[in-house]
């Protein structure tokens, strides 16, 4: 009998989790508000309905052997009745973390993990002690601080840059006197990011890390390390995604995003799923992210990480690419290094992911200036 997996979330990388069951051979189910998401395009069963139905989310755990998420934004009512029903991989409480700063940082803390220096903000009361108390670090020569809410914010929303903690009550009422979490600025080297998965049978792989470049809170792209940065940086990410993984007895993909800070890697936040920067693993690894998650929802054997090529870097296609009309595809055409993923949005929104493009090559570099001028040359600025 064909074995049926579920997801809860319809965005790309719902889409790409249910491309990669289809492969195998699993039937697969999706649970998303939205008719025409990423996911429901390509799934068996959409269930289309909000995620606060419960008498929706156990029709749709009824149809499912394993259930996984593609998004931590969950109501932790939601999944804690899934994990009743049907095996939840990730569990409740590991996507629950993630999905709260408060009780993120208060866990990487409690590992003995580096983070920035940060403060809880649950009321104007903590507000007036952070103003005068919040923990000061030789880290950033000119502190400034970011205010985070501890809840459903991602891409750069949900947060506010300070210059100094004078700013932070005005700052807290302009994001609803919600609970918050003040951090401290760092001055990095380089962000940094790894991609790791844990078995069931507490077997831990990861991928090779890959550096990060930013745009207003959106990942622009991301490229493998070089064979130096893996001597110096490799091994210590691994081991830091490990801490992770088994701390929380976690079954599934992580995505860990780090700063490195002189000599020390910080951990910024991690995702309870596939990542953004682990795109590269569709065209650069023996097995991609989804793939992984797949084996690890339904206890198959974990796939081989391995990097393919010398290089791999991925860069981010967002709906800004479309100001001016359609982007100029045919100049993609002629390059086997290089492939284009849509996500099958219909509404180019400006900041808005609407695909990435890859690039393999020899080394970090060279990929990197590959996808780099590829994405370029799709607004016409080759």
């Amino acid at each position: 009998m064909i074995r049926t997996v579920g997801v809860v979330g319809g965005g790309q990388l719902g889409r790409y989790f249910v491309r990669e069951a289809h492969a195998l051979g699993y039937r697969t189910v999706l649970l998303d508000p939205d008719p025409q998401s990423p996911g429901a395009q390509m799934c068996d069963i959409h269930i289309c309905g909000e995620f606060t139905d419960l008498e929706l989310v156990t029709k749709f755990c009824n149809l499912c052997d394993e259930v996984t998420v593609e998004f931590e934004n969950i109501p932790a009512t939601t999944l804690e009745l899934i994990e009743t029903l049907v095996p939840l991989r990730p569990s409740a409480r590991a996507v629950t973390t993630a999905a709260d700063r408060r009780k993120e940082k208060l866990f990487l803390t409690s590992c003995g993990l580096s983070v920035a220096p940060f403060y809880v903000v649950d009321s104007i009361a903590d507000v007036d002690r952070a103003m005068s108390q919040i923990p000061q670090s030789s880290v950033s020569s000119t502190p400034q601080y970011l205010v985070k809410t501890a809840t459903h914010g991602y891409d750069g929303k949900g947060q506010l840059k300070l210059s100094g903690l004078h700013e932070l009550r005005d700052a807290w009422t302009s994001l609803g006197e919600v609970p918050c979490v003040v951090e401290q600025v760092v001055e990095f080297d380089a962000e940094m990011s790894i991609i790791v998965a844990r078995s069931s049978k507490n077997i831990v792989v990861s991928y090779t890390p890959t550096v990060n470049t930013h745009v207003n809170g959106v990942l622009d792209h991301s490229v493998t390390l070089s064979n130096e940065q893996l001597e110096e940086l490799g091994s210590r990410a691994q081991r830091i995604g490990e801490t992770i993984v088994q701390e929380l007895d976690y079954v599934g993909v992580l995505g860990v995003e780090l700063f490195v800070v002189g000599t020390e890697i910080l951990v910024n936040e991690f995702a309870p799923r596939p990542h953004n920067s682990g795109h590269w693993t569709l065209d650069g690894a023996t097995t991609s992210q989804f793939g992984q998650q797949l084996r690890c929802l339904v206890d198959q054997p974990l796939g081989d990480c391995k990097q393919l090529f010398g290089g791999v870097a991925m860069a981010n296609l967002l709906g800004d690419l479309w100001t001016s009309g359609e982007p100029l595809w045919s100049s993609l055409s002629n390059d086997p290094r290089i492939t284009v993923h849509m996500y099958g949005k219909k509404d180019p929104r400006p900041g808005r992911k609407m695909g990435h493009i890859t690039a393999v090559a020899e080394t970090p570099h060279e990929a990197l200036q590959l996808v780099l001028e590829a994405r370029s040359a799709l607004s016409g600025n080759s």
